[in-house]
């Protein structure tokens, strides 16, 4: 076999770390739907985010192919940064891109524990942990309430790992609607990171044990399940995972 052969076999089996407008990809997510999504999470916030240490800016950047979403304090301004690369990730959907948005909104308005880099960018940042557990405890919770589109989720064939959790007779019509459509963000992210970690090998999208931490993560992200017990323990009104979190 021939070395141009070699790498080009090389670079077919590569991960790819960007996303051009034109690649091909089986993301549902359109320019239109991006922008849609993520001004309408961030209008959500914007008068609370105005009590912030430093003006909040959203920047989001559909054309930029490469796979990040951020939140950083650039020159005195905190800039909530989502770039399209990672929104054209096969296996992204709307509602992932909804729960990215309100990862980086919960990176603002978390709460503790917080990032301990010391460095102007994360002054005041969430760690990336509660950044996760923010955005399914409160913000997907508000943004999809206000979405009249929910309540079809009651009709699709949702049968995802961990959509069973939302069929039972103690919640309402809406709240089971608002679950499923979760779960459906859950599963998209759960693309992005396959991709970002392959090293972390296969999880699951429904709850499994996990070693317990010896202290909080407070500057790094926790483990592909980690994050998604963060999620379901958010969605769920459970206490953040101990797979990260250590009172």
């Amino acid at each position: 076999m021939s070395p141009s052969l070699i790498a080009s076999v090389d670079e077919q089996r590569a991960p790819k770390y960007s996303y051009e407008i034109n690649d091909p990809t089986t993301s549902t997510v359109t320019e239109e739907s991006f922008h849609k999504i993520f001004y309408g999470v961030f209008s959500l916030y914007q008068d609370d985010m105005r009590s912030f240490r430093v003006p909040v800016v959203p920047v989001p950047e559909w054309s930029n192919p490469y796979l990040t979403a951020y939140t950083a304090n650039v020159d005195g301004i905190m800039k909530l940064g989502f770039w399209g690369g990672m929104a054209r990730i096969p296996g992204m959907n709307d509602d992932a891109v909804a729960l990215i948005t309100c990862h980086e909104v919960g990176h603002i308005l978390g709460g503790s524990p917080y990032i301990r880099i010391a460095h102007p960018m994360y002054d005041g940042v969430s760690s990336e942990g509660q950044a996760d557990y923010f955005a399914t405890q409160v913000c997907l919770k508000k943004y999809f309430s206000r979405q009249v589109e929910t309540l079809d989720y009651l009709n699709k064939a949702i049968d995802y790992p961990g959509s069973q959790l939302c069929h039972h007779s103690h919640i309402s019509s809406w709240e089971e609607a608002i679950c499923l459509r979760t779960i459906s963000a859950i599963r998209g992210f759960s693309s992005v990171m396959k991709l970002l970690k392959p090293d972390e090998g296969e999880f699951s999208l429904n709850w499994a044990e996990i070693k317990p931490a010896t202290e909080t993560l407070h500057n790094s992200y926790p483990k592909n399940q980690c994050r998604i017990n963060t999620f379901l323990a958010g969605l769920f009104d459970q206490e953040r995972p101990r797979c990260w979190f250590k009172k």
